[in-house]
């Protein structure tokens, strides 16, 4: 057997840039996240659907992505597999996600550069191509913070365009 160990970056421990102009990429870590698939799903919840550009509530609350699939953000710890109750595939995806908030006066301009998005164009879904990586966007706290979910293994990809970008704004 080989040892693989070197040819990828270590994890990262808190992850905080500066990418100034007031703005921070902060890592968020210690979300509950359950992704929950079914015919029904949009139905089934009793918790706040948060869609674009709506600003979630503190505390639990779900990601509309698709009309079948949503992402159920802290507290749902329903076993995983198939739930015969709801008729619902149930995944904890606690570690597939790296979240990020990103906040501050350049923010919005930073996501603009990623991909096309407006505040002024509602979508039920929070999924977005941007950056050349899929991201589940939405804002949180105030209309200058946005929490970006991207899939783990492209932490490091969407790390690097938002300081590509970040930088470029500012020259």
């Amino acid at each position: 057997m080989r040892d693989d160990r070197l040819k990828w970056t270590a994890p990262r421990g808190e992850v905080r840039f500066d990418l100034g102009g007031g703005t921070t990429l902060t890592q968020v870590k210690g979300l509950q996240l359950t992704l929950r698939s079914g015919t029904n799903v949009l139905n089934t919840t009793d918790l706040p659907q948060v869609g674009w550009p709506d600003i979630a509530p503190d505390g639990e609350h779900v990601l509309v992505m698709r009309r079948d699939r949503l992402l159920c953000v802290g507290g749902d710890t329903t076993a995983e597999g198939w739930d015969d109750t709801t008729q619902q595939a149930v995944s904890n995806m606690s570690d597939g996600y790296a979240v990020f908030d990103l906040s501050g006066d350049l923010a919005f301009q930073i996501l603009q550069a990623g991909t096309e998005i407006s505040l002024t164009r509602p979508s039920r879904s929070v999924v977005r191509q941007a950056f050349g990586l899929g991201l589940l966007i939405h804002r949180i706290k105030d209309e200058d913070t946005y929490r970006l979910y991207a899939l783990r293994y492209n932490a490091d990809a969407l790390i690097g365009h938002i300081q590509a970008v970040a930088s470029g704004l500012q020259r």
